[in-house]
Formats: structure tokens, C-alpha cells, sequence
């Protein structure tokens, strides 16, 4: 059993225990990162620990589709003015630079 305080902790200890490469490493990240968003926008805040079968599936199924759900913006979008990730009115600048 891991002891840790978030779902964030747990997938950074996850990663340093099992992956060798920094690029695999930032990869599983970025990754993981994608699935605690959807959960806190598509399942009301739920937990990893809290997921089922379905929700694995109806993720699954948003990684598939064109467009993700709202929560997700442009990739090169990390930050926008008001702070928020992932928001589509982003501080970024085409270089990904914060303006």
C-alpha cells in the first residue's frame, strides 16, 4: 500500500518505482496528468482509487474521440490568465512562452 496524500503522489510514485527513462517517465506523466483531469471535470472530483470498469471505458472513449470534453484546450495551452489549466484562454504565447 502506498502512502500518500493524493492521486498525484501516488501516480509520481508509481512512475519513479517502475520507469527507467526520463522521457517514458514524462510520457506516463503527461498521461496521468490527462486521466486526474478528466476525473476531476467528467466524474465530479472522483478518485483514482475511486474508478470502475465503466469509468476506464467512457475514458477510454474520450481519448479516442476527435475533440476531447471541454476541459481539455490546445496542447500547447498549459496556463491561461486567470490560472486555470487546460483553459482555452490561454497566457501562452505561440512558443509556449507565457506572455
Amino acid at each position: 500500500m502506498l502512502s500518500t496524500t493524493s492521486d498525484m503522489e501516488a501516480v509520481q510514485a508509481w512512475i519513479q518505482a517502475r520507469v527507467g527513462s526520463k522521457i517514458t517517465a514524462k510520457t506516463y506523466l503527461r498521461e496521468a496528468r490527462r486521466l486526474l483531469l478528466w476525473l476531476q471535470y467528467e466524474r465530479q472530483g472522483s478518485k483514482l482509487a475511486d474508478m470502475r470498469i465503466g469509468d476506464c471505458t467512457a475514458y477510454l472513449a474520450s481519448c479516442r474521440t476527435s475533440r476531447p470534453t471541454g476541459f481539455l484546450a490546445p496542447a500547447r495551452c498549459l496556463v491561461s490568465r486567470d490560472g486555470r489549466p487546460f483553459a482555452a484562454n490561454s497566457a501562452t504565447t505561440a512558443t509556449g512562452r507565457l506572455s
